[in-house]
């Protein structure tokens, strides 16, 4: 009996013991401040007229009760579905059935559907409502959303069409077209997500007509051989035509030739060049082209070289052996100023005879130093046979002029110093030849000639050095005739170049 009490009473302590400990741990833990909220999945609303969210809440083994603070503005249902009704602000309040609370503040605007689409071109945004372009011109067109701030939830994406791709083609996705023919059709743009959103423009290709052909020059002047072009334009400016090609013919193709809108001078005489349209020969305007007689030197054509106020300009074509006609000078001028290479003078027939090869020519002119200077330029470049004396003390003018001492030509000059130099004849079997006056000290201090060709870089003959055959007292470097004779009082000489016997030779012209 007495152990059965013991055991009693062991048990008994245990337990008063644990329960103690327990109350004892409980006072002694920490501070267990739990918050319990309303947990949702939209803090705020943002909605358009006709949207519909549904907002869901936590915990879940809570119930919930919705409402709206303005039902014109929103709508909630039971079970947290938010309807948008009107443009304005509000909030949903929602309650839990442990006694929680939570708030939704809700912003509707009103709802703006994409309603329609405008044109602007794009290079300067001015409202496109029909179109008149020109045939071949292209336009690049820029749609534009009605209303620009609409919140229709579809993308602004656009597709083009012409109705008629026969005469209007358009980029479908750019908008930028191009007229390839006269007529009028219609272009339009849609809406890719709401096809029917959609704008037609009416587009007129109108045809305008050229009534008028203006030429560069009224009239023309040629010589044998020489060609020439014409630059057009068309009246009216605003003129639009599918083919505005000209046509040139001759009135008489044996006095001037056409080849590919050039016109070449094929003998003397006078021609009329029509210039006509392609499309309408009826529409066209004449040119006279007046071809100059062979070997006539007409000295009230010739022009300032712009280089020098006494010495004019032209090109003349010469035939060889062929008498030549100055009709502006005397019998006395021709005998003073003819060239001695390329012209011979009759004294007793009175006639000026070309004896140089036939063809177009460069004659400059100078009444104050009385010559005629003939060239053939270096045609396309080329310095083949093209040979030219250079220096100082000498002139092909048969009088020397006091103003011309102290100076050299033949350098890069554009022909200014033309009076300073001379141009060789070629006279065949390479060999070449120039007429030239010589000073006297007196006349010019400095004195030397050299032979040149390639004009402007200057380079010496072939054969260099060659040897000098001259009057006594004349002498010479391996390039430069550079001494005269003592006493030597000037006078006309004819220096020859022979690149076979490698000589240059100076003798004197009675």
């Amino acid at each position: 009996m007495k152990r059965i009490q013991n055991n009693f009473l062991f048990h008994l302590t245990g337990i008063v013991i644990f329960v103690g400990l327990m109350f004892s741990g409980c006072a002694e833990g920490p501070d267990r401040n739990i918050e319990h909220k309303i947990f949702l999945t939209h803090a705020d609303l943002n909605m358009i007229e006709g949207d519909e969210i549904q907002v869901t809440a936590s915990p879940t083994n809570q119930t919930f009760k919705w409402e709206s603070s303005n039902t014109a503005v929103v709508t909630v249902s039971s079970t947290g579905l938010v309807r948008a009704i009107g443009d304005g602000s509000c909030f949903i309040y929602v309650t839990s059935s442990g006694g929680l609370e939570r708030t939704i503040p809700v912003d509707v605007v009103e709802y703006l559907p994409l309603a329609g689409i405008d044109v602007v071109n794009a290079a300067n945004l001015v409202t496109v409502e029909s179109l008149s372009i020109l045939l071949g011109q292209t336009l690049n067109l820029k749609p534009i959303a009605v209303p620009e701030n609409y919140n229709e939830r579809i993308p602004f994406n656009v597709v083009w069409e012409s109705k008629d791709e026969n005469i209007i083609v358009i980029d479908e996705a750019t908008g930028v077209l191009q007229a390839i023919d006269f007529g009028s059709t219609e272009i339009g743009v849609s809406s890719v997500e709401k096809p029917e959103i959609k704008r037609v423009i009416k587009v007129d290709v109108p045809e305008t007509r050229i009534t008028d052909i203006v030429v560069s020059q009224s009239s023309i002047d040629l010589i044998v051989e020489e060609s020439a072009t014409l630059t057009t334009s068309f009246l009216p400016e605003n003129y639009s035509v599918k083919d505005e090609s000209l046509v040139l013919t001759s009135s008489d193709p044996s006095i001037v030739s056409v080849t590919n809108g050039t016109f070449t001078a094929v003998s003397a005489g006078q021609a009329t060049i029509r210039v006509a349209l392609n499309e309408d020969p009826g529409v066209y305007t004449d040119v006279p082209v007046y071809v100059e007689s062979p070997s006539f030197i007409d000295l009230s054509k010739f022009k300032g070289t712009g280089l020098n106020d006494n010495l004019v300009y032209k090109r003349v074509y010469f035939e060889k052996d062929k008498p030549i006609d100055v009709p502006a000078l005397s019998s006395e001028d021709i005998s003073a100023v003819y060239n001695r290479d390329f012209m011979e003078w009759n004294p007793v027939t009175q006639t000026l005879t070309f004896t140089g090869e036939t063809g177009q020519w460069d004659v400059y002119y100078s009444n104050k130093y009385r010559y005629f200077w003939i060239r053939q330029d270096e045609r396309n470049g080329s310095t083949t046979g093209v040979y030219w004396l250079r220096g100082q003390g000498f002139t092909q003018a048969p009088v020397w002029n006091p103003d011309l001492a102290g100076s050299s030509g033949g350098y890069c000059w554009g022909l200014a110093k033309i009076r300073l130099a001379a141009y060789m004849k070629p006279l065949g079997n390479n060999r070449f030849q120039a007429s030239i006056y010589i000073t006297s000290a007196a006349q010019s201090s400095s004195f030397w000639i050299a032979i040149k060709h390639n004009l402007c870089s200057w380079s010496d003959p072939p054969g260099t050095p060659l040897t000098l055959v001259a009057p006594p007292g004349f002498t010479a470097t391996n390039t430069d005739v550079n001494v005269r004779p003592a006493g030597f009082e000037g006078g006309y000489y004819r220096f020859t170049m022979d690149l076979n016997t490698k000589q240059r030779i100076l003798e004197k012209i009675n």
